[in-house]
């Protein structure tokens, strides 16, 4: 039989609702097990769940593990934490993800000029920020890659032109994907916790799997699946690929720049991973907001207060149920305290 906290979490789980986290929250106070409490009770104010006065003086009497820009985490997402976010929408690998973890690996023959990059993601005049920067966010991104098991000299950081969204931490895809950074997030006054979230999400989304699909253009991701199909997919994928395309002769053009820019190795690897690929299988809509949501799931992840996380998902007009399933694992309470994360050690 399952214990109530476990019950409730289960229920918690399944309906996603700020009042049975709620209740979930208030059992797991009544068992003593604070770090979980504290978890499942900003979970529920995240959701807009309206905290009574034991439920604030809980918080009160147990606050968070608080870091500094500059502060690193205790420890880094190990593969089981890993498969932990990869769960909800399934760690599968497929055609279309082998296919694009190939590409990234020669992002640098592909979009060889960061500018042109930039400029065709609506970027146009965004600048590189020198590892010299005062910058908070500068600080912090090195820490947050380096928990998420990537190298921060692996990355590019760049600021938006003053016209950019301020909210946006966008990620770019080039011979080293660029991190584009937001006026907020570079502001003196930027709160910590939000950009540890942000640039958490934006490293997630530089997995090999995912850059292509998060750093380009919808169209442009859509002509360079279209190209790849054409050229290296067996007959009945060439010729359902065909079918999509709007402009032949403009497709034609980019098939030829894709071929001349591949070299003998990959072009044999793309073969091998279409073999048996069918058209819907290389649809980037779905993998790209499967990746969306893994990203988002790190953010929670790397978040020292996860309401942070949780109100840029928000922000996005981001489904939440998924964050809901990943708190309510108890494994997620574990990732966290392998990181450093939850409430702070008494004295």
């Amino acid at each position: 039989a399952l214990t109530g906290a476990t019950h409730l979490a289960a229920v918690a789980s399944a309906t996603a609702t700020r009042d049975d986290v709620a209740a979930w929250a208030d059992e797991l106070r009544r068992t003593g097990t604070p770090d979980a409490a504290r978890l499942a009770l900003d979970l529920a104010l995240a959701l807009g769940h309206p905290l009574d006065v034991h439920q604030i003086a809980f918080q009160q009497n147990h606050p968070l593990v608080a870091m500094a820009p500059d502060a690193a985490y205790r420890g880094t997402l190990d593969d089981d934490h890993r498969a932990l976010v990869d769960a909800d929408d399934g760690a599968a690998a497929t055609a279309l993800s082998d296919v694009l973890a190939i590409l990234a690996e020669v992002a640098g023959l592909l979009w060889p000029d960061t500018t042109d990059g930039l400029a065709r993601a609506g970027l146009a005049g965004a600048t590189r920020i020198p590892a010299t920067s005062t910058a908070a966010a500068v600080a912090t991104f090195p820490r947050v890659a380096a928990a998420v098991g990537a190298s921060a000299s692996l990355f590019q950081l760049a600021a938006m032109p003053s016209a950019g969204d301020p909210l946006d931490v966008r990620v770019v895809c080039g011979a080293t994907p660029v991190v584009v950074l937001g006026p907020r997030a570079l502001a003196t006054d930027a709160d910590p916790g939000v950009v540890r979230a942000a640039l958490a999400r934006a490293v997630a989304l530089t997995l090999p799997s995912r850059v292509i699909a998060a750093g380009l253009a919808a169209a442009d991701g859509a002509r360079l699946i279209a190209a790849v199909a054409r050229l290296f997919g067996p007959p009945p994928l060439r010729a359902a690929i065909a079918r999509t395309v709007a402009d032949e002769e403009v497709q034609r053009a980019y098939d030829e720049v894709v071929r001349s820019a591949l070299p003998v190795r990959i072009r044999t690897r793309l073969e091998q991973a279409l073999a048996t690929a069918t058209a819907p299988e290389l649809d980037l809509a779905p993998h790209r907001a499967r990746g969306d949501r893994a990203a988002d799931r790190v953010a929670v992840l790397l978040a020292p207060d996860i309401t942070t996380a949780v109100a840029l998902v928000r922000q996005r007009g981001g489904e939440l149920g998924h964050l809901v399933r990943l708190l309510c694992d108890p494994r997620t309470v574990a990732a966290r305290a392998r990181l450093g994360l939850g409430v702070r050690p008494a004295g």
